[in-house]
């Protein structure tokens, strides 16, 4: 169930994001749930780090007029 799916070379440059993507799931034993709980946790905790891009977009239009 916990299988990883074979890794795909793509030359967009993002290889790097990836990569941390798999370590992250990894250190989470593969469940998708546990990553979830620690980014909920994670974001809880430091609400200033989280990217908000509604709130970003809002921001700009608002701006311009």
């Amino acid at each position: 169930m916990n299988a990883s799916p074979p890794t795909v070379h793509r030359e967009d440059g993002l290889e790097w994001l990836r990569g941390v993507r798999r370590r992250l799931m990894t250190e989470a034993g593969g469940d998708l749930k546990s990553l979830g709980d620690k980014y909920r946790q994670s974001h809880a905790q430091h609400p200033e780090k989280v990217f908000a891009p509604r709130k970003l977009l809002t921001e700009a239009v608002l701006h311009l007029k």
